[in-house]
């Protein structure tokens, strides 16, 4: 068999501000790496200088024209030249496309194994049909023209309703020597409209974080402390789906339940795992301010984690979570804390299902303070109990992730390496 190192294109929309997204790329370069220290690692992102510096790997742009809530937009709006430009951009757009699918092809040549890198990436919401489903298509067809083999680890299925985004999925899958689901939704949805029957259900590659990961324990504080983490969801001006109504509902209703909560004198800890949620803890900071009294405004912390660490460390002191984006509710799942997920998302009340939490799962549109405040009282009566379910889930479910690394990636790699160059693999083995 030869020696020759194994090179590995991984695929992820992090942008550098999502968090959740940090952590299954965390999570998956370890694992690569304690199986293969050698392995040559290169990066598919929507933020290729953020990838460097985060986690020390190079690479290239998923994509080339950019979208509202996806990447960058074209600069040739701001132009005084407008009209021309107009004219003209369909085929600058055209232009910039073949161009890109051939930077595709030459970057990916000598690659072993493209991995799609976990996460909801399965999802049209962020930019629509050309957006991630398309660059999901171009990249894994490119790779099955110069040889290399896809594998798509422990994706979901968010929003796909549009027949050109099934399409482009659809064509992902088939490009695919290996796939598996992150969720029992998401693996019913490929195996019915797909016709994938060898898709499988293995956990979120977040859970796979290396335990070197935990930030230390702090000193224990004579108060509670809760952890609460918004979400923009619906906010016009930050997310593509429109529903000021639901959003406007949501906040007030956690800023209620903040209110009553430093008013019994505990300790709240406002955070976020994502760029644009930030502005919704501005918006709440300055609600709180006028509602509290000074002494209870005093009981609260405002957190704006930069990185997978730092997101960890705010959450290690918390005795309960409140939280609505997925990912920030699977680290606090990770860490063993009993969490309410507020949920905006299928994806959200399916991964509560998952793990058997679904009694702490409340949903976003038409949230009340009283319906949020009995959730977080029955859920602190039994924190030690969720606590320890919680860690037994996560242990059995690193299992499954830990068979899922040396399984799949292992023999892909040792397939590739054992190929002296990109005609020999041509042929592409299944994977059992």
């Amino acid at each position: 068999m030869s020696s020759r190192v194994c090179k590995v294109a991984l695929l992820s929309p992090f942008d550098g501000g999502n968090l959740g997204d940090a952590a299954i790329l965390r999570a998956l370069i370890d694992n690569l790496r304690s199986r293969d220290p050698q392995i040559d690692l290169r990066a598919i992102t929507l933020d290729a200088y953020s990838m460097q510096k985060t986690h020390g790997i190079s690479g290239t742009k998923l994509f080339v024209t950019g979208r509202k809530f996806y990447g960058s937009t074209s600069s040739h709006r701001a132009s005084r030249m407008g009209k021309l430009l107009r004219a003209l951009k369909p085929l600058h757009t055209l232009a910039s496309e073949v161009r890109h699918w051939l930077h595709a092809m030459r970057f990916l040549r000598g690659v072993d194994v493209l991995i799609i890198a976990g996460g909801g990436q399965f999802d049209e919401e962020w930019g629509g049909p050309w957006g991630q489903p398309y660059a999901l298509f171009k990249w894994t067809t490119a790779a099955r023209l110069v040889g290399a083999r896809v594998a798509c680890l422990s994706v979901g299925v968010c929003r796909l309703q549009h027949r050109l985004s099934r399409f482009f999925v659809s064509r992902t899958l088939s490009n695919a020597s290996y796939v598996s689901l992150r969720d029992p939704w998401s693996l019913e949805f490929v195996h019915k409209n797909f016709s994938n029957p060898r898709a499988r259900l293995v956990p979120d590659l977040a859970f796979s974080l290396a335990s070197s990961e935990l930030p230390a324990a702090p000193e224990q504080s004579q108060l509670r402390t809760i952890g609460v983490s918004p979400i923009a969801y619906g906010r016009p001006d930050l997310w593509p789906t429109k529903d000021h109504s639901a959003f406007e509902t949501y906040v007030e209703a956690l800023i209620g339940f903040v209110a009553q909560r430093l008013q019994q004198n505990d300790h709240v800890v406002l955070f976020c795992s994502d760029g644009p949620d930030w502005n919704v803890i501005q918006d709440m900071s300055a609600a709180l301010r006028s509602r509290c009294s000074a002494e209870a405004f005093g009981n609260l912390t405002i957190k704006r984690p930069m990185t997978l660490s730092e997101v960890l460390s705010v959450i290690v002191p918390c005795n309960v979570i409140v939280a609505s984006r997925l990912h920030g509710v699977i680290l606090s799942h990770w860490l063993g804390k009993p969490t309410i997920a507020i949920s905006y998302d299928r994806k959200v009340s399916t991964h509560m299902r998952q793990i058997g939490q679904d009694a702490a799962c409340v949903e976003l549109k038409g949230i009340a303070v009283d319906e949020l405040s009995r959730t977080y009282e029955a859920l602190a009566k039994r924190q030690v109990e969720v606590s320890q379910e919680l860690l037994s889930a996560v242990e059995r479910w690193q299992k499954d992730l830990s068979a899922q690394y040396d399984d799949v990636v292992g023999t892909l790699m040792r397939v590739a390496s054992s190929a002296p160059d990109a005609a020999a693999r041509s042929v592409r083995p299944e994977v059992s």
